[in-house]
């Protein structure tokens, strides 16, 4: 089942990253062009319908953090948790990004690490869902990033889609 929800945001995300690099190369980057759209986008299928805010970090990573926040070094600024989003479209956060960060909490919740361990099936769905948090801590530094500035002459754009998850 979860390999599944893996397994499809994987091709969506595939199969739409030349739509969502243009959409922030254009909105985030090359401030100037007239062609800009502010519209938002879900950056996982490019959906422009029913956008949503996807939390980078699940709120329950981070719900005993009494300080709430992280550095970033976006310009140097400190960084809240639950105000870390990115832009998903309905069906991208709540099914399958939903489904994934559900049972990352219950693998978590339920192993007893006295007793057990993970297999290896469930470690290596603990990596996908790292690098599922990798990918959009990438999206929200380029759209952080390029908000705070007033230029940029080239972004590298192929280095945030460099993700296995």
């Amino acid at each position: 089942m979860i390999d599944s929800k893996f397994r499809k945001l994987r091709t969506i995300v595939r199969s739409k990253s030349k739509e969502v690099i243009d959409h922030i190369a254009l909105n985030h980057v090359h401030r100037g062009e007239s062609k800009r759209n502010d519209a938002e986008i879900c950056i996982f299928c490019y959906n422009k319908v029913d956008v949503t805010k996807e939390h980078v970090l699940p709120t329950w990573a981070f719900a005993n953090n009494l300080q709430r926040y992280f550095d970033t070094d976006i310009n140097g600024i400190k960084q809240f948790y639950i105000k870390a989003v990115i832009p998903a479209c309905s069906n991208c956060n709540n099914n399958l990004l939903g489904s994934i960060e559900k049972y990352i909490y219950n693998l978590f919740k339920n192993t007893n690490f006295k007793d057990s361990y993970f297999s290896n099936e469930e470690k290596q769905n603990i990596i996908r869902w790292l690098e599922l948090i990798e990918y959009k801590f990438q999206i929200l530094e380029v759209r952080k990033n390029f908000w705070h500035q007033k230029s940029m002459d080239i972004l590298n754009t192929s280095q945030i889609y460099q993700f296995r998850f």
